[in-house]
Protein backbone atom coordinates (compact mmCIF):
# COMPACT_ATOMS: atom_id res chain seq x y z
CA UNK A 1 0.00 0.00 0.00
CA UNK A 2 1.13 2.92 -0.91
CA UNK A 3 1.46 6.04 1.80
CA UNK A 4 -0.87 8.18 -0.18
CA UNK A 5 -3.55 5.46 -0.47
CA UNK A 6 -2.90 4.88 3.55
CA UNK A 7 -3.46 8.67 3.91
CA UNK A 8 -7.05 8.35 1.87
CA UNK A 9 -8.14 5.76 4.06
CA UNK A 10 -6.99 6.25 7.83
CA UNK A 11 -5.64 9.23 8.29
CA UNK A 12 -7.10 13.06 8.79
CA UNK A 13 -4.80 16.28 7.86
CA UNK A 14 -3.89 17.19 11.43
CA UNK A 15 -2.61 13.01 11.63
CA UNK A 16 -0.89 13.15 8.33
CA UNK A 17 0.92 16.33 10.18
CA UNK A 18 1.98 14.88 13.44
CA UNK A 19 2.79 11.27 11.83
CA UNK A 20 5.03 13.02 8.88
CA UNK A 21 7.55 14.01 11.55
CA UNK A 22 8.42 10.63 12.60
CA UNK A 23 8.37 9.45 9.18
CA UNK A 24 11.21 12.51 8.31
CA UNK A 25 13.40 11.31 11.27
CA UNK A 26 13.20 8.06 9.89
CA UNK A 27 13.86 9.16 6.17
CA UNK A 28 16.83 11.31 7.89
CA UNK A 29 18.00 7.97 9.23
CA UNK A 30 18.53 6.29 6.31
CA UNK A 31 20.61 8.95 4.50
CA UNK A 32 17.41 10.79 2.69
CA UNK A 33 17.15 14.34 2.76
CA UNK A 34 14.11 15.63 3.25
CA UNK A 35 13.49 18.99 3.86
CA UNK A 36 9.69 19.76 3.66
CA UNK A 37 8.12 21.40 6.45
CA UNK A 38 4.52 20.37 5.51
CA UNK A 39 3.25 17.51 3.81
CA UNK A 40 1.74 17.47 0.28
CA UNK A 41 1.95 14.15 -2.19
CA UNK A 42 2.85 15.82 -5.21
CA UNK A 43 5.64 17.83 -3.75
CA UNK A 44 7.43 13.96 -2.81
CA UNK A 45 9.85 12.96 -6.04
CA UNK A 46 11.07 9.28 -5.88
CA UNK A 47 14.38 8.35 -7.87
CA UNK A 48 14.52 4.82 -9.64
CA UNK A 49 16.79 4.71 -7.80
CA UNK A 50 15.40 4.79 -4.29
CA UNK A 51 12.52 3.70 -5.14
CA UNK A 52 12.82 -0.28 -3.19
CA UNK A 53 14.78 1.35 -0.28
CA UNK A 54 11.89 4.11 0.65
CA UNK A 55 9.22 1.50 -0.50
CA UNK A 56 10.88 -0.44 2.97
CA UNK A 57 11.20 2.76 4.89
CA UNK A 58 7.28 3.09 3.98
CA UNK A 59 6.57 -0.28 5.20
CA UNK A 60 8.60 0.49 8.37
CA UNK A 61 6.92 3.73 8.76
CA UNK A 62 3.70 1.93 8.91
CA UNK A 63 4.25 -1.05 11.13
CA UNK A 64 5.29 2.06 13.16
CA UNK A 65 2.18 3.40 13.32
CA UNK A 66 0.28 0.36 13.40
CA UNK A 67 2.44 -1.25 16.61
CA UNK A 68 1.60 2.40 18.59
CA UNK A 69 -1.83 2.23 17.95
CA UNK A 70 -1.92 -2.14 19.26
CA UNK A 71 0.34 -0.13 22.15
CA UNK A 72 -2.22 2.78 22.67
CA UNK A 73 -5.08 -0.05 22.61
CA UNK A 74 -3.63 -2.54 25.22
CA UNK A 75 -2.53 0.39 27.30
CA UNK A 76 -6.80 1.99 27.66
CA UNK A 77 -7.52 -1.82 28.19
CA UNK A 78 -5.03 -2.14 30.82
CA UNK A 79 -6.16 1.01 32.46
CA UNK A 80 -3.16 2.40 32.73
CA UNK A 81 -1.12 5.69 31.26
CA UNK A 82 0.74 5.43 27.94
CA UNK A 83 4.26 5.78 29.54
CA UNK A 84 3.04 3.73 32.44
CA UNK A 85 2.40 1.10 29.87
CA UNK A 86 5.72 1.46 27.75
CA UNK A 87 7.43 0.81 31.32
CA UNK A 88 5.54 -1.96 31.97
CA UNK A 89 6.37 -3.70 28.40
CA UNK A 90 10.67 -2.29 29.01
CA UNK A 91 10.28 -4.79 32.68
CA UNK A 92 9.02 -7.22 30.63
CA UNK A 93 11.81 -7.47 27.97
CA UNK A 94 8.63 -6.25 25.47
CA UNK A 95 9.44 -2.72 24.70
CA UNK A 96 9.21 -1.47 21.19
CA UNK A 97 12.30 0.95 21.51
CA UNK A 98 14.81 -1.66 22.25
Amino acid sequence: MTIQAYIDQQLSVTEIQKNFGVMRKMLKKQNFVVGMKNYQPEMVIVTPAYFAELQRIQEDFLDTLALNEAIRNESDAAGVSLSDFRDQLKKQGRSPDA
